[in-house]
């Protein structure tokens, strides 16, 4: 595994689209799960990692970023936040979502 001087992101080779609006950051994390949910130890510490290196070496705005972590990512906070963005965004808007937790596998589809 990288150490956290090790990990960056690069996107000189990216493709570079232009945008009147504003780039938004929702960054969901979850480590602590009520039992007997196995607990994670990475990430909450990967989200900040990631929400910090976006915000010190590209033009993202800190005001721009939502982060829930643990306790707060609850799903009535997670439904709150995305109406605001259906209210609020624009189509000139971007929303990049980040989530590193458990996912949870749907029977019925036979996926995760």
């Amino acid at each position: 595994m990288p150490k956290k001087e090790d990990i960056s992101i690069k996107l000189s080779d990216a493709e570079v689209i232009k945008s009147n609006g504003e780039t938004h950051l929702f960054f969901i994390a979850i480590d602590e799960y009520e039992k007997p949910i196995v607990q994670l130890n990475n990430a909450v510490r990967d989200a900040k990692a990631i929400a910090e290196c976006l915000l010190k070496n590209y033009d993202f705005k800190s005001e721009n970023l939502v982060m829930l972590l643990n306790q707060q990512a609850n799903q009535d906070a997670i439904d709150e936040q995305f109406e605001k963005y259906i209210n609020e965004l624009t189509s000139e808007d971007s929303l990049i979502l980040f989530f590193s937790g458990h996912g949870h596998y749907a029977e019925n589809r036979r996926s995760g």
